[in-house]
């Protein structure tokens, strides 16, 4: 589940997945402030909210799954996270057995950030993060059909049917980790830097109510 749109002037996903770690990057702990998080948006699903106030804490101490976590320096209001877990993903055309994966199950940008790029900064992080796992084929996710295309555009492709949501029909995507890094081994030219800021711009937009 993801609550941010897509952003135009994308790199090709080679570029997203290279390994370069976000300047601020931690896990979720009870030091952080997740009670002013609001993602709400057209494709911004309840469960996401709900999700980081009342159980991603739980979740991730049991080991059941991971959150990392973006906020600005000096403060502990969480701004963005993203919440992984191993998965296993089987009938994909061409793969002659399931495999295990990175399943992303959350991804929210707080509306303070909104614009700003963080969800898609934790995105990037998740392939970076799965292409240092020697045991992660791909990394999966559930989209909602306005955003098929935008995770296309990055290098997913489109998995079975779309089941129904309370938001509208989810997509399952997959983006393949092996044929990402045999693309990418095979690029003679250098590959730009990730079109992200080493610091996480500040917006303008007002703090949430």
């Amino acid at each position: 589940m993801v609550s941010e749109g897509p952003i135009s002037g994308d790199a090709s996903p080679l570029v997203e997945m290279r390994p370069r770690p976000p300047t601020i990057d931690e896990p979720l702990s009870a030091q952080h402030d997740v009670s002013k998080f609001d993602c709400t948006g057209k494709l911004a699903s309840p469960q996401i909210i709900e999700f980081l106030k009342t159980r991603a804490l739980d979740e991730q101490l049991s080991r059941n799954s991971a959150t990392r976590i973006l906020r600005y320096d000096g403060e502990k209001i969480v701004r963005a996270y993203i919440t992984t877990s191993p998965s296993s993903i089987g009938g994909v055309p061409g793969w002659d057995k399931p495999v295990s994966g990175l399943h992303i199950a959350y991804v929210g940008a707080d509306k303070s950030v909104r614009g700003a790029r963080w969800g898609r900064f934790l995105i990037n992080w998740s392939l970076a993060y799965a292409a240092k796992l020697d045991s992660c084929r791909c990394v999966n996710l559930w989209a909602y059909e306005d955003m098929v295309d935008y995770y296309v555009g990055m290098g997913f492709f489109k998995h079975g049917k779309a089941k129904p949501d309370e938001l509208g029909p989810r997509q399952l995507m997959i983006f393949d980790m092996v044929a990402a890094l045999r693309d990418a081994a095979d690029t003679a030219a250098p590959l730009p830097p990730l079109p992200i800021r080493r610091t996480l711009p500040k917006t303008d937009a007002p703090e949430p109510t």
